[in-house]
């Protein structure tokens, strides 16, 4: 195992049948590198992303964006 620092820090969530364990399908999100304290923000983005692909393979659209008016 290395111990350099991680380059390209991500978030991997794989789907499996729960009978057949057959991979389904397979979401990934790429956090962006943390600049000025940014990192819990950063965070925050990709899970938000995750959950919105999740969604829209789910045929449920993601909310519109907070503070935007319709």
């Amino acid at each position: 195992m290395s111990s350099r620092p991680v380059k390209d820090p991500q978030f991997r969530l794989a789907i499996l049948d729960l009978k057949t364990h057959v991979l389904l399908w397979t979401f990934t999100e790429h956090v962006q590198s943390a600049q000025l304290g940014n990192r819990d923000k950063n965070f925050d983005q990709a899970i938000t992303a995750l959950v919105n692909d999740i969604r829209n393979v789910a045929g449920q659209p993601a909310p519109p964006a907070s503070g935007t008016s319709k």
